[in-house]
């Protein structure tokens, strides 16, 4: 799996893509805020505000808010196909969890018995301001 990272004064975008895999993934961190990827100051949180997909048929990816001690909230599946989630229209989406929040969003996968896992992702976060 690779991942990529783009960002300015107010947004993170996060690419990640798997070609060829045939094994499920467990869930695995794919926006740490506290990395030094990340331009300073460091946001406590983020807020999912859009997500472009194109995911093998027999594939399902599950989007996780990591809340530390092996334990995470389901944000969304992203099922076969491809397109565009939208939720700024709302603010976008954030963990309903404050107490424990790492900020850290995850990633899992599920798939078909003898399905090749191939996915692209990009996800956009809107930084939360202290």
């Amino acid at each position: 799996m690779k991942q990529k990272f783009l960002r300015n004064a107010d947004d993170i975008y996060v690419e990640v893509s798997a070609s060829g895999l045939q094994i499920p993934l467990p869930r695995t961190t794919i926006l740490d805020l506290d990395s030094k990827e990340l331009a300073s100051p460091r946001p406590p949180a983020v807020r999912l505000t859009e997500v472009f997909f194109a995911v093998e048929k027999g594939l399902t990816i599950l989007l996780w808010w990591d809340e530390g001690e092996e334990k995470a909230s389901l944000i969304l599946p992203i099922v076969e196909g491809q397109g565009r989630l939208d939720f700024t229209a709302f603010g976008g989406l954030h963990n309903p969890k404050n107490e424990g929040f790492t900020g850290h969003v995850q990633l899992s996968t599920k798939q078909a018995k003898g399905v090749e896992m191939n996915f692209t992702l990009v996800l956009g976060f809107a930084k939360l301001r202290s």
